[in-house]
């Protein structure tokens, strides 16, 4: 069975991916091993990201594959991840993907809560939905509320 080890930048990321990518994923063929977390601002520098995923690949049993998640901030994603794939291949062996959200990942993850509703563990998510006034401005956003 193919492991795929996370290594993502944020609690954010950390809580939230292993749920996504088990929606995304069959975990039949690939387990998801639990995700490794490092500053963003250590790991695009050279030499941080070899020694974070050789340490992500050591300490998650089984390792095959790595996902690298980082929002991409300032950088250019297009010519920061082909970078990232690269150390992180040379380092780690393994193949290597990488993400690179140009929006935090945070505002993604909003985006999808109606796919997410209910993939928390038995917690049952709610998305929601401000009631609007006559107007159809909604209420938290009234003058009036």
């Amino acid at each position: 069975m193919a492991v795929l080890v996370p290594v993502v930048e944020g609690q954010s990321e950390e809580r939230a991916l292993g749920v996504l990518l088990r929606r995304v994923v069959d975990s039949s063929v690939t387990e998801i091993a639990r995700p490794f977390r490092v500053k963003r601002s250590k790991v695009v520098r050279e030499g941080e990201l070899e020694r974070s995923v050789g340490q992500a690949v050591r300490s998650r049993s089984g390792a095959t594959a790595v996902l690298i998640v980082l929002d991409a901030d300032d950088d250019c994603a297009a010519e920061l991840a082909p970078a990232l794939v690269e150390r992180g291949h040379a380092a780690a062996g393994l193949r290597v993907g990488v993400v690179l959200p140009t929006i935090e990942i945070e505002a993604w993850i909003l985006a999808a809560i109606e796919s997410v509703r209910g993939c928390v563990g038995s917690v049952r998510m709610r998305s929601h939905r401000p009631t609007s006034n006559r107007s159809g401005t909604p209420r938290a956003l009234s003058p009036n509320a």
